[in-house]
């Protein structure tokens, strides 16, 4: 549970900073706090401590997240861009 609110608070606290290069590097650490997610879905898997069709819907979800926050921060780095040629 940890691992998979930190997704979000990085994501938030990154947000905060106002500042592009510091928001990317948010967003990196809530893409490696999802990579420890999956982990610890997959573990809880083995162990049993969840159902397949937990597991199932889990890893749904799981595989479109890292898309998203690749495409973020795409987007992030180019409006930064744009934003180092106005001055």
């Amino acid at each position: 549970m940890r691992s998979a609110d930190s997704v979000g608070a990085n994501i938030a606290e990154g947000y905060g900073r106002y500042f592009f290069g510091e928001y990317v590097v948010f967003l990196y650490y809530a893409r490696g706090s999802l990579k420890e997610t999956e982990f610890w879905v997959e573990k809880g898997r083995r162990r049993g401590l969840i159902s397949d069709k937990e597991y199932q819907y889990f890893q749904e979800r799981l595989s479109v997240l890292p898309q998203e926050l690749n495409a973020l921060i795409r987007a992030i780095k180019q409006q930064s861009k744009k934003w180092a040629y106005r001055k």
